[in-house]
Formats: structure tokens, sequence, C-alpha cells
């Protein structure tokens, strides 16, 4: 939604007098709402890194945890990172926030698989065990097992795909900063 923006500070955080990153050092994260927008950053930012907030490989269940998923469909989404596989010769990250009974289950894992695979180059999978949140709460959300979150790794791996479980996102929690909890409560 904010392209033009978010370009002006790839470019302010590469120049040499500002800050002096390589491109290689950036990673810029969405929840892929603009299919055309990941296409104009393999075209001019292409050394740069791209993560998709995925959390579901349905059209169903992606719409159900990301409201601006309604935009585009996950048909239009894959096109638009094979297009940047493509143009870049790199894959993407996809964060999959994993959330007990609700996307962690066989059939999600399945979808989740047969997505990445129907890609130019399989994604890179980064694994989030989801924190607690008030919102998340009144719906009834949890925080999977350990031993879940292994298994659901595992089967990615064991069909090629990379992944990795982020541990470290359980830091944090104790004063609701945790990966995703940033804008959940108001502290007195």
């Amino acid at each position: 939604d904010n392209y033009a923006s978010v370009h002006e500070a790839c470019r302010g955080l590469t120049h040499q007098c500002l800050f002096g990153l390589t491109a290689k050092q950036i990673t810029i994260s969405t929840v892929g709402a603009s299919p055309d927008r990941i296409r104009q950053v393999a075209d001019k930012a292409g050394t740069i890194s791209l993560a998709i907030s995925l959390h579901g490989a349905t059209q169903e269940l992606r719409e159900a945890l990301i409201p601006s998923a309604r935009r585009t469909t996950l048909q239009k989404l894959g096109n638009a990172l094979d297009y940047h596989a493509w143009k870049t010769g790199k894959s993407v990250m996809l964060e999959y926030l994993l959330i007990e009974g609700v996307n962690d289950t066989p059939q999600a894992l399945e979808a989740l698989i047969r997505f990445c695979l129907a890609r130019r180059i399989p994604p890179f999978v980064n694994l989030i065990p989801y924190n607690p949140t008030i919102a998340g709460i009144e719906l009834g959300y949890k925080t999977p097992s350990d031993a879940s979150l292994q298994t659901f790794n595992l089967r990615l791996r064991s069909s090629g795909i990379k992944s990795h479980v982020r541990w470290s996102t359980a830091a944090g929690r104790d004063v609701d900063r945790a990966c995703g909890q940033l804008v959940t409560s108001l502290r007195q």
C-alpha cells in the first residue's frame, strides 16, 4: 500500500552517505496484498530480500487470518512470487504464524507444502509460534505445543522445503512485546 515510501526508505538505507547498508542486508516484509507491488520490487530492487506473511495456504484460511488477503487470490500471489523468483533468481521467505487447531492442522500443512512446491523456487518457511494477545485470546487462539511445532517443521523439511521454527519469539511475551504482540493492550 505504501510502495513509494518503502522504495525511498530502501534507497536511503542503501545510500553511501546515509546508512550505507547493502541491499542484501534489507528485507521488505508484506502481507502480499498487491501482487503488482511484488513484481515492482523484483524489477526495481531485486537484490532486496522479500518476506511474505502467508499464515494460511488456502484462500479461505488466509482470508480468515489476514483480512487484506481478500484483495487478491492466493493464485495471483503465487504467480507474483514466481515472477519475483524468475526475475531475481532467489526465493522469498514465507512467514507462517502457527496457531493451534487453526493453521497447524494436517490439512493446513499439506496445503502449505503444495503451495511451496508449486513455486518456481520453493520459499524458505519461517514458522512462528503464536504469541498470546488479547484479540487472539478472545478468538480462542493458543500456542501449539513444542512437539506440534517440531512435527510441522520436520514434515516441511522431509518434503524438501527449507524451514525453521523461530523459537526466539517467546522472548518478550511477559511484557507483551513478542512477535505479533506490539499493539495488543495498553499498560497503565
